[in-house]
């Protein structure tokens, strides 16, 4: 069976995703058969153009990003908001994902 690693990106800008696709093609360079789960709210679109390689792409909020009121400022308070919305059940979203790798990825 080949390895899988999954890489859990920020959806918030292309930035992240990026520069994390930048490493998964090194990687893969390293392991060609290298099974890649990426766990984002990134666009798939943005992802599978930019990989050059098939990866599996599966929308999950891993983060909440910034609240932004134009490309250069920060809704503080929103980002605060959904920041507080996102941790309320931090705890069932770990033990939910726990579950998934450890069941989850010999499913898929």
């Amino acid at each position: 069976m080949a390895s899988a690693l999954v890489f859990y990106i920020s959806g918030h800008g292309f930035g992240h995703a990026s520069r994390s696709i930048e490493l998964i093609r090194a990687l893969r360079r390293r392991v060609p058969d290298l099974r890649v789960i990426v766990r984002t709210s990134a666009p798939p679109w943005f992802l599978h153009a930019v990989a050059h390689q098939p990866i599996e792409v599966v929308s999950v909020d891993v983060d909440t990003g910034l609240a932004q009121i134009d490309s250069l400022n920060i809704d503080e308070s929103e980002t605060a908001r959904r920041a507080a919305r996102f941790y309320e059940n931090f705890g069932e979203r770990v033990a939910a994902e726990a579950s998934w790798l450890r069941g989850g990825l010999a499913l898929n």
